[in-house]
């Protein structure tokens, strides 16, 4: 049976990690100079070295003669380590053991003194599964540990780690790793490998393990098994569009073609594309689009700019225009979750996409006419038609004037996340701020860990509120103190701001 890729190719020195020059330059330091502490946290999402560096790391804490910091391979510690037989490294699984009962044997273990090598080490993975009563039980021995134990832990959710265990352990963030590394690394493998392999299909694997070198080695092992690496055939893997069907939705949808996107569709389910990767593929090609036309190529970078050579706009990109279409088709991936027809909601999403791209009104700007009510006598006198709603460009005049420079200091970072902010209502007269979103949509794709739009929104905003703290919440209509049912689930899907006017039913009264 042959081993996989990611398995084949786990560095074997802290010169090997990929990606995380940080942490691996310093904790190999701390090696080199006998400086190791007790515990260790390694956080990060998955897939970006966090358990290979925990072995690396517990491989040289136990080696008997290390060499500038890096575990010298060759000694009886290292060999044991390396097959995995070593006696004093022990590899825990939180998920699987995560009740008091096994961290109470582990604090009776922890004071045996080491059976071959110099230290003890425990390496707990998914610390986060940990139940609150193992975690408080742990406490004391984290505390204050035998000196010949190490604790490394590995978490892709360190926010569910107690703080009296945070503050315990030196902590060590792994960030993703960038698509041209993983494509490189990919790279050197199909050399090393013997195998063919385009530079596109390297970077398509790259793009889509979002950061994660292990996701993109099993893509690429799945890849290889069916012969020469090429980008029609990792498309074909992902379930993702291929190049020509991307293509021919996009032109599709910059001429507001509605016939042509609903026949781009038909060809890409004949194709077995998934629907989730048809809409996020079309979301990335429209974001790339509009960056291409307000930032420039050089914004893109060389492989996703070479994308875009069959793709022209008709005169400057319009952000308003873009985002709204992005919204659409975000807010349709998310319908896809439930148990309605996948396909009505990918043609739906769509359609609104090429709405919003044509400058159509959206639906927060359309107001159904005033349906008269039922009336009980033949005088009574009609309903009044209620007043449109204020609009709002680029948040409301009561934004304030401090705000603004909020988001004008976000535009010189990331337009795309300050465009957020273009619908919010704001007051900072206390602490926190309190942000109010008047798009659902807004409020959720800020919120996405994934995105960095909170973390470039925080920078600007601690530029200006100093230390003051911000509440996000989404913006219910100001009027209202008690929602109908039936109006609460109209505005679920068509967004807060919409007008519904209910109309009683026979026999309801006024």
């Amino acid at each position: 049976m042959r081993q996989a890729l990611y398995r084949t190719y786990r560095p074997q020195r802290f010169a090997d990690v990929v990606g995380q020059d940080v942490p691996v330059r310093i904790l190999k330091e701390a090696v080199r100079q006998g400086a190791l502490t007790h515990a260790y946290l390694f956080s990060g999402p998955r897939g970006t070295g966090k358990t290979s560096v925990a072995r690396l790391l517990a491989r040289a804490a136990t080696c008997e003669s290390p060499q500038d910091g890096e575990p010298c391979g060759v000694c009886r510690s290292c060999i044991a380590a390396e097959q995995g037989t070593h006696l004093d490294i022990l590899e825990i699984d939180g998920a699987s053991n995560r009740g008091i009962d096994e961290v109470r044997q582990l604090r009776e273990r922890v004071w045996h003194l080491p059976a071959q090598g110099r230290m003890k080490v425990y390496i707990v993975d998914e610390v986060h599964m940990l139940t609150d009563a193992a975690f408080n039980a742990f406490l004391k021995t984290l505390e204050e540990p035998p000196p010949h134990v190490l604790f490394i832990f590995a978490t892709t959710e360190p926010h569910r780690i107690p703080i009296t265990v945070l503050s315990r352990c030196q902590r060590y963030e792994f960030g993703r790793i960038p698509t041209p590394v993983i494509r490189d690394n990919l790279r050197a493998i199909t050399e090393r490998e013997g195998v063919e392999a385009d530079g596109a299909a390297l970077m398509r694997i790259a793009e889509a393990s979002e950061g994660g070198l292990r996701d993109a080695q099993s893509m690429l092992d799945q890849c290889l098994s069916a012969g020469p690496v090429t980008e029609a055939s990792v498309a074909e893997m992902l379930g993702a569009l291929d190049e020509g069907h991307l293509t021919a939705l996009t032109d599709a949808l910059l001429a507001h073609d509605a016939s042509r996107v609903l026949e781009a569709v038909d060809q890409a389910y004949a194709a077995g594309g998934d629907p989730r990767y048809l809409l996020r593929d079309t979301a990335e090609r429209l974001r790339d689009l509009w960056v291409r036309e307000s930032l420039g190529e050089q914004a893109l970078g060389e492989f996703r700019a070479a994308r875009l050579k069959g793709h022209r706009l008709d005169g400057a990109a319009d952000a308003d225009r873009f985002f709204g279409a992005l919204e659409e088709l975000a807010e349709a991936e998310t319908r896809l979750r439930s148990a309605f027809s996948p396909r009505l909601i990918i043609e739906l999403g769509l359609m609104k996409a090429m709405l919003a791209l044509s400058g159509a009104p959206s639906r927060e700007e359309i107001r159904p006419a005033a349906v008269p009510r039922a009336v009980s006598a033949p005088d009574a006198p009609p309903e009044p038609t209620p007043s449109p709603p204020a609009v709002r460009h680029g948040g409301s005049a009561a934004v304030p004037a401090r705000f603004e420079d909020v988001v004008s200091r976000l535009k010189k970072k990331s337009q795309l996340t300050a465009a957020l902010f273009r619908s919010v209502d704001v007051d900072d007269s206390g602490d926190p701020v309190r942000v109010g979103f008047q798009y659902p949509t807004h409020h959720r794709v800020l919120e996405d860990e994934k995105s960095g739009h909170r973390k470039a929104f925080m920078e600007a905003f601690r530029e200006v509120y100093q230390d003051r703290r911000v509440l996000f919440h989404v913006a219910g209509p100001a009027e209202e103190t008690a929602v109908d049912p039936r109006v609460a689930k109209v505005r679920e899907v068509f967004g807060p701001r919409v007008t519904v006017e209910v109309r009683p039913e026979q026999g309801e009264g006024r």
